[in-house]
């Protein structure tokens, strides 16, 4: 029994560790937020520890989805609004 959450552990802080290497985050964060929508009760510091990152980041991330229409923020959640958009586009890098 103990190796076998072990081995849970294992699997999927290897998981995290290939979507950070080999994917970029606005991808990973559309694609977290279809998969748990449409409605997220999540601070964004909470919702940047499950996919590894900062809280930053994500909230940066989140405002632009939210000025593409994609998303509506508000105080500790998100509404996926348009989940089909949210996985198709790709952001723009920042310049």
């Amino acid at each position: 029994m103990l190796f076998h959450l072990y081995g849970e552990r294992i699997a999927g802080l290897m998981q995290l560790v290939e979507e950070v290497a080999f994917h970029r985050l606005d991808e990973r964060l559309a694609a977290w937020l279809v998969e748990r929508g449409p409605h997220i009760a999540l601070s964004h510091q909470a919702i940047a520890q499950e996919l590894g990152s900062v809280r930053e980041i994500v909230s940066r991330l989140l405002k632009q989805f939210e000025e593409h229409g994609w998303v509506r923020l508000g105080r500790g959640h998100v509404e996926v609004l348009d989940p089909v958009a949210l996985i198709n586009a790709r952001l723009q890098p920042p310049a």
